[in-house]
């Protein structure tokens, strides 16, 4: 294979699955597990964590915030975050909190938090779809957790 023809195959290759993800859209909240994670998720993925950090207290939320908004003139807390995350009809403000977890948390801390009970993978995505979140990149990562038997009515 020449460079040109590897070079070739890239393109199309980047650009069927730009072309996935550009359409992309959460799958409903239903295709996600509602079950908090077990206490072993826990020990696994933040080992030595104090247990009251979890929850309403959840320490990777605690870091995001810390260094995703420094800049808004007041930064949310780790307990406004719990809500945002837990409301039927989140105001701008709890929007603001879901768009900034849903664009800069990393993929460890989104599981991280789901380790420390900040949420279950459904209330993360009934939040991100609550919020209208509009990422591509990001939708398709978090619709690999959903139940690939689930069939959507």
């Amino acid at each position: 294979m020449t460079i040109e023809e590897w070079a070739g195959n890239q393109q199309e290759r980047r650009r069927r699955f730009d072309d996935e993800v550009r359409g992309c859209r959460l799958k409903p909240p239903e295709a996600f597990s509602d079950e908090p994670a077990p206490p072993g998720a826990l020990r696994s993925l933040c080992p030595g964590l104090d247990p009251g950090l979890t929850g309403r207290r959840s320490h990777a939320v605690r870091w995001r915030i810390a260094r995703s908004c420094c800049g808004w003139a007041e930064p949310p807390t780790t307990e406004e975050f719990y809500d945002a995350f837990h409301t039927d009809a989140p105001d701008q403000r709890q929007k603001s909190i879901i768009y900034m977890w849903g664009t800069e948390a990393t993929f460890t801390e989104l599981f991280e938090a789901w380790a420390q009970h900040a949420y279950t993978f459904r209330d993360l995505v009934r939040a991100l779809r609550l919020a209208a979140f509009p990422w591509p990149d990001r939708i398709a990562e978090i619709n690999q957790w959903a139940d690939p038997h689930h069939v959507e009515q």
